[in-house]
């Protein structure tokens, strides 16, 4: 039941819930899409070694994530895109894993009756993922696709407030809240939408992979392309002020400071940063990180 996942103390005014102060450290990865963050767990995955893969329970873009939490208000959504049953088939996005179908499965039941309104359903998740993954450690986490149509959502705002109520006396969830230029963000996701097959990253030394990106030809729609950076901007900012305004536990990091440094000692400084954030070793090298990012 969900009295299982979280409950009120009023006595002690603290939130209770069944995170595991001994178990993997539970993250959320926020940011827009096209901004890294599967290169970015990878290099976490690899030198906490965490078992896990990145994921997005709440969806991988904004309708579907604004349909998740309408799903859990208990209103229709626009395309189906969650269809909380045994049919459903996640392949049709190239994958998934046990636990994301899984959350799927059981939100809906979780959820009856409103039990998710006030945020419950990210204790669930978190507390199912630590228990799954509590002989191995390391991380357990999701990507949250920023989009504040979404963050203002009852469900999502909610699920944060608890977030920013846990006390300095227990488990945290830990956001990292990425950042990357948005004309970059812009351009790449206009030109996955232009070529839809184009696969997300190269790996290192696979020429054709890199060939079929540079042929990518981009007519750029400037006005469309003006009001969408405008507005991105303006909810990037919100997002942040959001954060530091409920007093969640966050580092900021940015795309460009992570892969692409003025200096090695720069983006070493930057990496390490979060490490320490997570309460992991962090003082590894650069090697380290070019290794965990399979570039050596």
């Amino acid at each position: 039941t969900a009295d299982d996942y979280y409950n009120y103390n009023t006595s002690f005014d603290m939130i209770q819930t069944c995170l595991d102060p001994q178990g993997p450290v539970p993250v959320i990865l926020m940011s827009l899409g096209r901004s890294g963050t599967d290169s970015t767990w990878q290099i976490l995955k690899k030198l906490t070694h965490t078992s896990m893969k990145a994921i997005e329970i709440v969806g991988g873009f904004e309708e579907e994530t604004l349909d998740f939490f309408r799903s859990i208000e208990g209103l229709p959504t626009s395309a189906n895109y969650w269809v909380l049953d045994e049919e459903y088939d996640w392949r049709r996005k190239g994958g998934g894993t046990k636990s994301v179908i899984g959350f799927y499965l059981h939100v809906r039941e979780f959820c009856a009756n409103g039990n998710c309104m006030d945020g419950k359903w990210i204790f669930k998740w978190f507390c199912d993922e630590q228990q799954r993954h509590k002989e191995v450690g390391g991380l357990v986490g999701f990507k949250w696709k920023a989009y504040m149509s979404a963050l203002r959502t009852t469900p999502a705002h909610n699920a944060l407030k608890l977030v920013a109520q846990l006390g300095p006396s227990q488990t945290p969830i830990r956001v990292i809240r990425s950042r990357r230029n948005i004309l970059d963000v812009y351009l790449s996701e206009l030109k996955h939408t232009i070529q839809e097959d184009l696969p997300d990253h190269c790996r290192t030394g696979d020429d054709e992979c890199m060939t079929k990106h540079a042929s990518v030809l981009l007519n750029v729609p400037v006005n469309e392309m003006f009001d969408w950076l405008q507005k991105t901007y303006d909810e990037e900012r919100e997002i942040d002020d959001l954060l530091s305004e409920m007093g969640i536990r966050t580092v900021h990091i940015e795309y460009d400071e992570l892969y692409y440094p003025r200096d090695g000692v720069e983006g070493l400084k930057q990496w390490n940063k979060v490490f320490k954030f997570l309460g992991q070793r962090h003082d590894w090298t650069w090697d380290d990180i070019s290794g965990a990012a399979g570039l050596k």
